[in-house]
């Protein structure tokens, strides 16, 4: 890009990265400048020399008080803002801008600064920006240099592309030249009075000069430009010495600053400081050696000296760059369901750009800022530019496999990080307290298939487990959150186990879940069918569905693999609503088991459950338990603690009909009945039944009733009608008849079965 101002005839400096000013000394001669196309194309960044280039600018630093200002002078800059043709240089700050002109002649740049309330010092708002007094340059950063402040690349603006570009800027305008040319032009054409001056030359007044430290303090630097600014009577050669030794000194701030004091001064002064007051007289040229002013550097050693600076510095803020983004990848990693990064080491998300900046701001290197500054990397933009950063679909919990595991094509992290306890041998007292713990459960095929449960789940941890073992009793304190939670919790660690209360049921979210590999459901109980049923449609996915759906409250909701267990106790019969062959449940009973005794907690408990060994003997013995014959994907046993709940969760209805069935009562004395006759039954047997016809048709069909529903046609007059039959007794043999037989048994009690 910068070859292209070249090749357009414009002559350029360079500018390192970080800053909007050339560093390098004479960069203001004519000798210095880049004219060549390759040399420009290397820069890493450069400004225009107005003054070899034919170009001016009006560099404005608050819009709305240069507009004023221009306006008491007869310029609009508002409509030169907003003219069609144009040509402006943005850094996306606000209230600034250039406006790029062409101009042959150069004129001496002035800036224009004036008082506003409330500032001790005058604002500067407007520069009018060419060349300088001394038949020098200025300068103005060119696109697409990076911007020091906003870190953010220069850029061309135009109001009509069709009609602007930087390559023919409009020439300035005769409102804008007339107002510069007044700025610029001598002050005063009074005859000059007192002391006369002592005639020294440029070379001369450079030799003296050459004796002073421009870093001097202040006083002393203001004192030299009074003796400069009489002994040239204020010429504009005499202000370019002055700005010319000014820039060879640290304290340097910049022509304007010069400009400035210079026009401070007064020829009519009645005690001028002249050098006369210097140690040495000053007399005539002849006095002093010549000095040489040193040759300006080629243009290809800057240009190689600036790229070798930048190189360097880009070198070493990148090294950092790489050390600071090694610590963030590794434990960092973005979730593109959830939009957000989740914290390997923690656990957990970091859901906004703030929480990260707030997390790892501290633990980033520090780097010098442009402005001369430190300051530590931004974590966020260091993510987002990383081309190493992990990308995954969701956050999962398979302790199976390793950090990171694909499922069905997908890319997971995985929340578990190990830490479970390494296996102890257990003793014969130990295992005696194993297996009377278990044996308070008093169905054997209840306990022996809930052991086959935890060593399935020791043993095969990446393998899920589609069914959830359930113990009640009405006794409390007999066993039940022993075997269910706390053996599991030792097993699992409490790192990895939740317990999920009915109230954490009843919201919305399950944020509770997340990084989890077990979860207990205590004392489950619902107040009524209908919570039941809510309660039920919620977890029987967790159950058994190979996907879980995570909403965290106040953060991020996406679906995860799903290898959780469960298990859930509970001090009532009816804790759920099931059939005996509902898969999801393995149901037992513990409703005849005692309180434990004092002696039997001490025995369990101090004994062992809460010993350091207990753990580790725990996953010893659930590694070496037998599970050759348990099935993780099959239905679990039908118990008869599971067939007296489902007795339990018949409706009032079904079970009436249940009964009547079994009676033989009413119309059920036939073995096909219609759906009248069967509401009229439910009428009154159960008077306050809600039945309607859609869901007696879902409860018929369903167990434990399983009737079989038969159309057949029925005659009604001259015509027929489809009539719905159902087979409530000898289903199978009765779906071998044909419909004349079905509605002659129905009508007239013929039973083709007896014939």
């Amino acid at each position: 890009m910068f070859g292209d101002y070249v090749r357009k005839g414009w002559v350029i400096t360079p500018i390192p990265p970080g800053r909007k000013s050339p560093v390098m000394d004479g960069w203001q001669h004519r000798a210095a400048g880049i004219d060549d196309p390759e040399v420009a194309d290397e820069l890493p960044g450069a400004g225009l020399l107005h003054a070899y280039s034919q170009t001016a600018c009006l560099d404005i630093d608050d819009f709305e008080l240069a507009a004023e200002w221009c306006e008491l002078r007869g310029i609009d800059l508002q409509s030169l803002w907003e003219a069609p043709d144009a040509v402006k240089i943005t850094s996306g700050r606000p209230n600034r801008g250039k406006l790029l002109y062409r101009l042959v002649l150069p004129l001496s740049s002035h800036q224009v600064s004036i008082k506003v309330e409330g500032l001790t010092k005058p604002k500067a708002v407007l520069d009018f920006r060419c060349g300088t007094r001394g038949q020098l340059t200025k300068q103005d950063v060119l696109p697409p240099s990076v911007h020091p402040d906003t870190g953010k690349p220069y850029e061309w603006a135009y109001n009509e592309p069709l009609l602007a570009h930087w390559s023919d800027p409009p020439p300035l305008p005769e409102s804008v030249r007339v107002v510069w040319a007044d700025l610029i032009a001598p002050r005063s054409t009074s005859p000059r009075t007192g002391h006369a001056p002592q005639g020294a030359d440029a070379d001369g007044i450079r030799a003296v000069l050459a004796t002073k430290d421009p870093d001097c303090d202040r006083n002393a630097w203001v004192k030299v430009l009074s003796m400069l600014h009489h002994e040239t009577r204020g010429a504009d050669w005499g202000l370019a010495l002055a700005d010319e030794w000014s820039s060879k000194g640290t304290k340097y701030t910049g022509f304007a600053d010069v400009e400035t004091r210079w026009n401070s001064f007064s020829l009519e002064h009645a005690n001028p400081a002249t050098f006369a007051g210097i140690a040495w007289p000053l007399a005539t040229a002849e006095d002093f050696p010549a000095v040489e002013t040193p040759a300006p550097t080629p243009p290809d050693k800057i240009v190689a000296k600036a790229l070798e600076e930048a190189e360097a510095a880009h070198e070493d803020e990148a090294k950092t760059r790489r050390g600071a983004e090694d610590l963030l990848v590794k434990s960092l990693v973005y979730v593109r369901k959830a939009d957000a990064y989740y914290d390997i080491a923690l656990n957990e998300f970091l859901e906004s750009d703030h929480a990260i900046q707030h997390t790892w701001t501290s633990k980033m290197p520090r780097v010098q800022t442009p402005t001369g500054g430190v300051a530590a990397l931004n974590p966020v933009e260091i993510l987002k530019l990383s081309k190493r950063r992990k990308i995954v679909y969701a956050p999962a919990f398979n302790p199976g496999k390793g950090q990171f595991f694909e499922h069905e094509g997908k890319t997971y992290v995985n929340e578990y990080a190990g830490g479970l306890p390494d296996p102890i041998e257990p003793t014969t007292d130990e295992l005696a307290k194993i297996t009377e713990l278990f044996n308070r459960i008093p169905d054997r095929i209840m306990r022996d298939w809930l052991l086959q449960f935890y060593g399935h789940a020791v043993q095969r941890p990446g393998v899920k487990m589609r069914a959830m073992p359930i113990l009640w009793s009405h006794v409390m304190g007999n066993g039940k959150g022993t075997l269910l939670q706390t053996i599991p919790t030792l097993l699992f660690t409490e790192r990895y186990s939740a317990s999920i209360t009915n109230s954490m049921l009843n919201e919305g979210y399950n944020g509770y879940l997340v990084g989890k590999w077990f979860g207990h459901f205590t004392e489950m109980h619902a107040a009524s069918r209908g919570d039941k049923a809510l309660v039920m449609n919620k977890i029987f996915p967790w159950i058994s569905d190979d996907i879980l759906p995570i909403n965290i409250k106040f953060g991020a909701s996406y679906p995860t693999v799903n290898f959780m267990f469960f298990t859930g106790a509970s001090n009532h019969s009816d804790v759920v609503d099931i059939s005996p062959f509902d898969r999801r449940f393995a149901i037992g009973s513990m409703d005849t088991v005692p309180i434990m005794t004092v002696e039997e907690n001490q025995r369990y408990y101090a004994g062992f459950l809460n010993t350091p060994r207990a753990a580790g003997v725990l996953r010893h013995f659930f590694l070496n338990y037998p599970i050759a014959t348990f099935n993780p994907n099959l239905a679990p046993p039908v118990t008869q603690a599971k067939l007296e709940m489902a007795l339990q969760s018949r409706s009032h209805e079904v079970q009436v009909l249940v009964e009547a069935i079994e009676n033989h009562d009413d119309c059920f004395a036939s073995d096909v009945v219609s759906t009248p006759q069967i509401l009229s039954f439910l009428k009154q047997a159960a008077p306050r039944s809600t039945m309607t016809l859609q869901k007696l048709g879902l409860v018929l069909t369903q167990s434990p009733l399983n009737f079989v529903n038969r159309k057949p046609n029925v005659s009604d007059g001259d015509s027929r009608k489809k009539v719905g039959l159902w087979i409530c007794r000898h289903q199978k043999d009765w779906q071998d008849m044909t419909d004349k037989e079905l509605v002659n048994y129905w009508q007239n009690a013929v039973d083709p079965l007896t014939l």
